[in-house]
């Protein structure tokens, strides 16, 4: 008997071992843990699978004026892009994930305020990364380059241009609007070649008719400029002038509502001649300011997403999500949130957050879409800037009709950055 009990201890011995074996190595059918199991190349030899590494979090700042509808509005489109992106899991940049996290300060329409807000993102909060609507872009150039800092900006004047700048970008299409819709309007309109432009009586108004004049001069048409100070609300002057000069096109330039006011004070002054904008904001809008009959005619470039319905599926699934978030779908003026869409097309091509990798992506022809449209940065070669610096966008000439908005056409990226080079060259 006990040569038959020690003839079992062997068996019962590796039976315990087998069991035990089983415990170390299978722990049931859960999966190997991906960041440290080892995988077997061909050789035979052992290497290890890529670690999945943690979601990170990148801190984008905005500086603009949330005193009107173009910060509001812009401010409420960068926060929607946000949620989308952060509820998807993240922004891809190269191999990483990052969940993003906007800082947003109002610079309440002064320059001291506009620096101290700048001052406060890269030196408090740690900012690489800073989406411009200031009207006081230009003296934020130079804090933003000592310090690396990418700022993507609104402005049309032409400083935030200059080839002594590496990290400062104007990814904004509103010079472009400047440029391509006057030039399709004297292609369509060629007889309708002496015009008449209001400007508020500031330096960026002062810019912004020099920039139409050059390009009004070039292709022989005639500009004339009256400016008005900001904040009248008495344009009649201004009205009866208009009506007495007649233009072929009569042209304001300036914000939405004093956009309207000029409309609505020609009209009632007689005038009954071609009316333009190239404003952010939307003709339904106005339509909401002044009656159908003063707006009647008026041909703009208007943002697909004030298309009804939009021309593509981007500015549809943005309009979804928006009324989805904030309940109705009011026309928003989502001007700056352009410049959002171009530093997040930016960060994904660089595959990477270094601002030099960034800011090589932004001088080397980017392209992007977004939900307004198709976008491609620009060389300035009348600037002697041979780094794409500027922006363009395709664009939708639209009129007004028996009150109704019109698409006229579809204006190609192609054929806008063709326009831009060769009034810029």
């Amino acid at each position: 008997m006990k040569n038959e009990k020690l003839g079992l201890l062997p068996v019962i011995l590796i039976a315990i071992l087998m069991a035990s074996m089983s415990f170390v190595t299978g722990c049931g059918d859960s999966e190997p843990d991906k960041t440290t199991t080892p995988a077997i190349k061909e050789t035979g030899e052992a290497t290890t699978t890529p670690t999945i590494r943690e979601v990170k979090t990148l801190k984008i700042g905005a500086i603009m004026w949330l005193g009107w509808g173009l910060g509001i509005d812009s401010k409420q489109g960068m926060e929607l892009s946000v949620e989308l992106i952060n509820n998807s899991g993240g922004l891809t940049i190269g191999d990483e994930k990052y969940m993003i996290e906007l800082i947003v300060y109002d610079d309440n329409n002064t320059d001291a305020t506009a620096r101290s807000a700048l001052n406060k993102l890269i030196y408090e909060d740690e900012v690489k990364f800073v989406i411009s609507g200031s009207n006081y872009e230009t003296s934020l150039l130079a804090t933003a380059e000592a310090n690396k800092v990418i700022m993507i900006g609104s402005s049309t004047a032409d400083d935030i241009l200059s080839p002594d700048l590496t990290y400062c970008f104007r990814g904004n299409p509103g010079a472009c609007f400047q440029t391509v819709l006057p030039v399709w309007m004297l292609q369509h309109f060629p007889e309708k070649d002496d015009w008449v432009i209001t400007a508020d009586d500031t330096q960026s108004g002062h810019q912004s008719v020099a920039f139409t004049e050059k390009i009004l001069t070039a292709l022989g048409a005639n500009l004339e400029a009256i400016y008005i100070p900001s904040g009248a609300t008495d344009v009649s002057a201004m009205a009866t002038k208009v009506a007495t000069l007649n233009p072929d096109v009569f042209f304001s330039g300036r914000g939405v509502e004093t956009t309207a006011l000029d409309f609505k004070a020609v009209y009632q002054a007689g005038y009954r001649g071609q009316i333009f904008m190239t404003g952010a904001h939307s003709i339904e809008v106005m339509l909401m300011m002044v009656t159908p009959e003063v707006l009647e005619g008026l041909i703009k470039g208007e943002d697909p997403l004030h298309l009804d319905p939009p021309p593509t599926q981007i500015a549809a699934d943005f309009k979804e999500a928006w009324i989805a978030k904030y309940g109705e779908w009011y026309n928003p003026a989502l001007y700056y949130h352009i410049n959002f869409t171009c530093l997040e097309a930016a960060l994904k091509a660089a595959g990477s957050i270094d601002v030099d990798d960034v800011a090589d992506v932004l001088a080397n022809g980017l392209q992007w879409d977004s939900p307004s449209g198709s976008f491609q940065m620009i060389d300035r070669p009348d600037l002697e800037n041979s780094r794409t610096v500027d922006c363009v966008e395709d664009c939708y000439p639209v009129q007004v009709v028996n009150g109704k908005v019109e698409l006229i056409e579809k204006f190609e990226l192609a054929d806008s950055y063709d326009i831009y080079h060769k009034y810029h060259q």
